[in-house]
């Protein structure tokens, strides 16, 4: 989510809890983006995650008064859509849990068998990892490896975080290619 500017940050709040729903808007603006992507990444449809983000919004500012200040705006935010996402994700349904795996005849898959899957999966992987060239895979092993942001990996490497995050996404997207392809 985007940062507003502090003072207009703290001036468009105080309004807002005075009951101004265009100041409100202009603090809502700053973070509807970041909102709608968790949103449609966790309910999976551009319409409902446009209803949740609705639903954060109206709920947002019938508790604006009462909001704690301490708390960046953003965040506050997030913390709301956090709670109606739970409302709308379904209940862990035991239909839905994982059935054991069988081969193509029905038979359980063996514990080797399954290792085996593994390891070739593994050797795809690395082997994708190896095709890639040095800021791609410096990139990935770090923000996947050793869980970086992409703005620590920028200043530990001395790219700037723009360059990090496109070599990032291209790494990914050649390994997505190659497992798909199988190799």
């Amino acid at each position: 989510m985007r940062r507003a500017e502090p003072n207009r940050e703290a001036l468009l709040e105080m309004r807002a809890c005075g009951g101004d729903l265009d100041a409100f808007h202009g603090l809502a603006a700053d973070a509807l983006g970041g909102l709608y992507w968790a949103a449609l990444r966790v309910l999976g449809t551009p319409a409902g995650a446009e209803l949740a983000v609705c639903e954060t919004l109206s709920q947002a500012w019938e508790g604006m008064a009462g909001r704690e200040p301490a708390t960046p705006f953003g965040r506050w935010l997030a913390r709301v859509l956090a709670g109606v996402l739970a409302t709308r994700v379904p209940a862990d349904d035991p239909a839905d849990r994982p059935r054991p795996e069988t081969d193509e005849d029905g038979r359980p898959v063996t514990h080797e068998a399954r290792w085996e899957r593994l390891d070739e999966a593994a050797a795809t992987v690395q082997e994708a990892v190896a095709c890639l060239c040095g800021p791609q895979r410096l990139a990935l092993v770090l923000a996947d490896g050793a869980s970086l942001t992409c703005a620590e990996i920028a200043g530990a490497t001395g790219r700037t975080e723009s360059g990090v995050r496109r070599s990032l996404h291209a790494a990914r997207l050649a390994v997505r290619a190659a497992i798909d392809s199988g190799g």
